[in-house]
């Protein structure tokens, strides 16, 4: 097995670009199937902030809140004996109640904070596509969403008619941009693709339709 940053010798440097408030440089290779960056710090390249992988099913971002170079202990990548046989799925969005709130207050507090942190996160930073967006505005909020855009598209239940906030509009099919509905005819929108402008919108045609996870 090839060393796990291996990829980063041939990587090829994309840009500033801010993160939760700070700035990293950003670098980018392609390898068979996937589409690897990693963001690390202005003044020391050998330090990993955040790393993205993207293929043609999934997207996922990875915050490495903290770094050290030592060889792990073999023991613990054992797969738990739980696990080694469990053929359950894990459903594309499942909401985790709280339990103290009513079902319906449960899921308006849900879309809620979900729309209040997709609107910090477009107004602060630039490193998110549109499903990077909505698993951290959901995760947040309590709940599991999938990490791939095409699933969250179909995922959820139609709400074309009386959106609410926290709502999520979809351009085009499959989408080229996600976008939640923050209130007063204002979305907090990023593009599909690592890299792009995401940005508060006003009220425009979303020809994606419009899925509400909670």
């Amino acid at each position: 097995m090839p060393p796990a940053w291996a990829w980063t010798r041939d990587a090829h440097y994309v840009g500033k670009h801010l993160i939760d408030g700070s700035t990293f440089d950003l670098w980018a290779h392609h390898i068979t199937g996937a589409e690897l960056s990693v963001a690390v710090g202005e003044h020391d390249a050998s330090r990993p902030h955040y790393f993205h992988r993207r293929t043609a099913v999934e997207h996922r971002m990875y915050h490495l809140i903290s770094w050290a170079t030592f060889k792990p202990n073999a023991t613990w990548f054992n797969v738990p004996d739980i696990c080694k046989n469990a053929t359950e799925e894990v459903p594309a969005v499942e909401y985790v109640s709280t339990g103290s709130m009513g079902e319906n207050m449960g899921n308006v507090a849900c879309r809620a904070i979900a729309a209040s942190t997709a609107a910090r996160i477009v107004e602060t930073s630039n490193g998110y596509d549109a499903a990077s967006l909505l698993s951290m505005a959901f995760t947040k909020a309590g709940l599991q969403v999938s990490s791939n855009l095409w699933t969250l598209q179909q995922s959820g239940t139609d709400c074309t008619e009386g959106a609410q906030v926290g709502d999520v509009f979809f351009d085009g099919v499959p989408s080229t941009s996600a976008a939640v509905y923050l209130g007063d005819n204002k979305f907090a929108e990023c593009p599909s693709y690592l890299g792009g402008r995401c940005s508060i919108v006003e009220q425009r045609d979303f020809t994606g339709g419009c899925r509400r996870y909670c």
